[in-house]
């Protein structure tokens, strides 16, 4: 799914009372829009778009005090929208929301731009906390943004990256050279604005 469309993308280049420009290949532009969300993932550690995901989680990675915190990689998690399913050492549990005292766990954060947090409650058979193991939790739900969703943010960087990779052209295959090892992608030409928004959108 783009981040962006190529109207959005030229409707952004032609500014303020000019609803577009003329000129522009959209095949073309699409693949520069292609290019601007690989980048724009790479750059921020991120996938945006909405997607269903199995996540193995190790019980011995738990936090807090007594072991019972997870942190799911994703998000933000579509709770209690889409379901959240979780077994432990092959065993399902018992997922809810807010208070509940007969849940074997509660997800905490849902629907928030910040990791989702899975709270063992004491009905463990293992004790307080998550029972101990390596990718013995398994963690079942959806997350991210659907294409109507995508934050204005997150848009306007996609917006500007793909206008930079459509003006560099044949230019790209230059400047995307290994650089100490790494390739370079685009993303170093883009305003203070959209470096600084790159950088917030970065969680881990």
């Amino acid at each position: 799914m783009p981040l962006v469309t190529a109207a959005e993308v030229k409707g952004w280049v032609a500014g303020d009372g000019v609803t577009t420009i003329t000129g522009v290949n959209d095949t073309v532009l699409d693949a520069c829009i292609a290019a601007a969300g690989e980048e724009i993932i790479q750059e921020s550690s991120r996938i945006w778009e909405k997607a269903t995901i199995s996540e193995f989680l190790d019980g011995d990675a738990a936090a807090g005090s007594c072991g019972e915190i997870l942190l799911l990689r994703r998000f933000p998690v579509s709770y209690p929208a889409d379901a959240v399913t979780v077994t432990e050492n092959g065993i399902a549990l018992v997922v809810a929301q807010g208070y509940s005292p007969t849940a074997d766990m509660l997800v905490k954060n849902a629907g928030l731009e910040e990791r989702c947090r899975l709270l063992r409650q004491n009905t463990s058979l293992y004790g307080i906390g998550w029972a101990p193991g390596v990718q013995n939790i398994t963690v079942g739900y959806s997350a991210g943004f659907t294409a109507g969703s995508i934050p204005e943010r997150i848009k306007y960087v996609a917006k500007e990256l793909s206008w930079l990779y459509y003006q560099e052209g044949r230019k790209v295959g230059v400047d995307n050279v290994a650089q100490a090892g790494s390739s370079r992608g685009l993303a170093h030409k883009l305003s203070d604005l959209s470096r600084d928004i790159l950088a917030q959108s970065r969680r881990f």
